[in-house]
């Protein structure tokens, strides 16, 4: 078991937004958080909860919780979706699979990361990365 890893208390870190995906004129974001261009890092890819109806990429994850990730050098990626009632699951799963294709060309140049598998359960979040985990679109040889 590792050692606790103490939280400051000054500001939070800066969020770098970035246009993912643009559909019928709506832009959906992701907001990249400790960032180290030219870096290796590995990468969590933050979906937030919120029942399919609400939530957004801004209201998490909680501060203590990507402060945790970024001591122990982390990048995080927290993803808008579309929300229903006005988009149906399979819309749903199709915004969270080009959130991980755009992360996953675009983060080791841009953010120095590198991509893995990690669960974190959180309502809808967890349902969103459990088909995407067993969809997981892959580069040709493995990526």
């Amino acid at each position: 078991m590792s050692d606790p890893v103490p939280i400051p208390s000054n500001a939070p870190p800066a969020r770098e937004t970035y246009v993912y995906k643009t559909v019928e004129g709506c832009e959906i974001k992701a907001d990249v958080i400790g960032a180290s261009p030219g870096a290796s890092k590995p990468c969590v890819i933050w979906i937030h909860g919120g029942g399919l109806i609400f939530g957004s990429r801004t209201n998490s994850p909680r501060p203590t919780f990507v402060e945790a990730l970024l001591q122990r050098n982390f990048v995080v990626v927290s993803i808008d979706h579309r929300l229903a009632p006005e988009t149906k699951l399979p819309v749903l799963v199709e915004d969270v699979r080009d959130a991980w294709r755009w992360i996953r060309d675009c983060g080791p140049s841009l953010w120095g990361i590198v991509l893995g598998l990690w669960r974190h359960h959180r309502a809808v979040g967890s349902r969103a990365e459990l088909v995407l985990s067993r969809n997981a679109p892959r580069k040709p040889g493995g990526g």
